[in-house]
């Protein structure tokens, strides 16, 4: 009875990529502040006329993530290149480790775009809207697909944890963090001995 009128409350009548702008839009900011903000009755785009001060935890998370992208290049382009190969990295970290940087990569270039050319993107949304104008479109596929990144934003980092979890190997990170000479090597087999 209750799942039922939680989804009942919760399913989305329409589909369309300017809804899922709009979703994100509120999902995102409810995390932290954005470089864009958006008016919540025309939903036209400004860039955040708050200090930049208050704009921290965006930056430190783009920062961080250009850090993990040139980390995770290095480590692929290191075993593809190298002719002796790491045995501990087995084909799903190969996996992991090429999806995490197309993931990076492309987090880094809309990080840098909405840096650099905030008002540019404004003036692409912006028109955007008027090009849409009142439509009666319930639905398309782009925004299937547009819905399907906002689920996948927040599914993916919970499957991740559990994989990091059941088979920390498999993890990238690991590799990033498996020379750690500050990590005693009691601790290090306490921790493995945990997770096998």
């Amino acid at each position: 009875m209750l799942i039922r009128s939680l989804l009942a409350n919760t399913s989305l009548q329409t589909l369309t990529p300017f809804d899922a702008l709009q979703r994100c839009t509120k999902f995102s900011e409810w995390l932290y502040p954005q470089r864009l903000t958006f008016d919540r009755v025309t939903w036209e785009p400004t860039p955040t006329p708050t200090p930049r001060s208050k704009l921290i935890p965006w930056y430190f998370l783009s920062i961080l993530c250009a850090i993990w992208e040139t980390s995770f290049v290095f480590i692929l382009l290191q075993q593809l290149l190298s002719h002796k190969k790491d045995s501990e990295i087995l084909m799903p970290t190969y996996v992991l480790l090429l999806s995490c940087c197309i993931c990076y990569t492309l987090s880094t270039t809309i990080c840098c775009a909405y840096h650099f050319n905030p008002e540019e993107l404004c003036f692409v949304i912006r028109n955007m809207l008027r090009i849409k104008g009142p439509s009666n479109e319930s639905s398309n596929l782009t925004g299937f697909y547009l819905h399907g990144i906002i689920t996948f934003s927040i599914t993916i980092p919970l499957a991740i944890f559990v994989v990091m979890i059941l088979r920390p190997k498999f993890d990238p990170t690991y590799l990033l963090l498996r020379n750690v000479t500050m990590i005693s090597s009691e601790m290090k087999d306490v921790g493995q001995a945990n997770f096998n």
